[in-house]
């Protein structure tokens, strides 16, 4: 499983779309027939993980994209995209989000 950047920080209200672009991962001519998306919470606690992610994942070329929305303040989250092609089941990326706590007076993660 390989870690590419994490994105900017999301607000609890935010509806945002989160990618992953696997163009260095496949083989020349190698194209993604299917992709999943999951979250898990690394820091903080969110009881209903799944509910943040809106529609399936969208499949565009190289990149898989999802929706996120109404991620819950302070938790830190881990977005794990797995896509499958004709060669290879189970290519692995993630990216961490973190949202921030609008209650905290320095929502700043540093």
């Amino acid at each position: 499983m390989e870690v590419r950047p994490d994105y900017d920080e999301f607000n609890p209200t935010d509806v945002e779309p989160v990618g992953m672009d696997f163009a260095k991962d496949l083989a020349p001519g190698e194209t993604i027939t299917s992709a999943t998306v999951s979250l898990i919470a690394l820091s903080g606690t969110d009881g209903d993980l799944q509910s943040h992610l809106t529609e399936d994942p969208a499949i565009i070329g190289t990149v898989v994209s999802i929706m996120l929305s109404h991620l819950i303040g302070g938790v830190k989250y881990r977005v794990i995209f797995v896509v499958t092609t004709p060669i290879r089941p189970g290519i692995t990326l993630y990216c961490d989000v973190y949202c921030r706590d609008p209650a905290a007076r320095d929502a700043c993660e540093c």
